[in-house]
């Protein structure tokens, strides 16, 4: 997240309301030096919007110089955005006509790098928050937009509870590389684990019987949450 650029987004007087809720959500995404690269899907899950009225108002910030975009620039070949939060293409568009009086041949300059120059690196470094992995922590649970998400997938709290404990046990057992992952790879992680699962607990709860794991989907969520603590505390004793 970059306040910085939240803050000139918020400032601006030529933004149209719904061109600003896009850039702050793609501003909340990215570095101080503007850098991102969420999905369509993403930033229409953070906005409201249809897709589809996503990409049509990217194209609009692009053109007016909001934004400017890397194809395949970003981690796994995903568009690099490069938000501007304050383009110089505030100012008010005129209409530009050639000179045609007193016209001077513009000069020629060419400009040769010195022999020994190194080549321009085509490598991107993205902030490190994005790539520092780690174990999802001992007293996970989803954040207020995870349980959101959750929501939207026509879950109720206490069926989100089930599954959270479920997701925490289940991942506080991996030991291998794939139990490390960066704060969006845990949030990815989640939201995968609620897809899933989600039409079990609806079944269930259409059918009149528990929410979706065994009998008694809550005397089962204090089970798993028990078996969390016990693999916690044995972990912590073996340290």
């Amino acid at each position: 997240m970059s306040i910085k650029i939240m803050s000139a987004v918020f400032d601006s007087d030529t933004l149209k309301p719904t061109e600003r809720l896009i850039l702050l959500c793609l501003a909340d995404h990215a570095d101080d030096q503007g850098r991102c690269y969420p999905s369509i899907r993403r930033l229409s899950q953070r906005t409201g919007l249809s897709e589809r009225a996503v990409q049509s108002n990217i194209r609009k910030l692009q053109d007016s110089g909001y934004l400017s975009i890397k194809m395949n620039g970003g981690q796994g070949g995903a568009n690099l955005y490069i938000v501007t939060a304050t383009p110089a293409a505030d100012a008010p568009l005129h209409d530009m006509h050639p000179r045609t009086k007193c016209t001077t041949p513009p000069q020629q300059v060419r400009h040769t790098p010195a022999a020994d120059a190194p080549k321009p690196s085509l490598t991107i470094n993205e902030p490190s928050v994005y790539i520092r992995a780690q174990r999802l922590p001992a007293d996970w649970v989803p954040t207020e937009a995870e349980t959101e998400y959750a929501l939207s997938q026509q879950l109720n709290h206490d069926e989100i509870g089930v599954m959270a404990n479920e997701f925490s046990a289940y991942w506080s057992e991996r030991n291998d590389k794939g139990g490390r992952k960066s704060a969006r790879g845990w949030t990815a992680t989640w939201q995968g684990h609620v897809r899933r699962n989600a039409y079990q607990f609806i079944r269930s709860r259409k059918n009149g019987t528990s929410n979706g794991r065994g009998v008694g989907g809550i005397s089962k969520a204090t089970e798993i949450a028990d078996r969390a603590a016990r693999i916690v505390a044995n972990r912590t004793a073996n340290c």
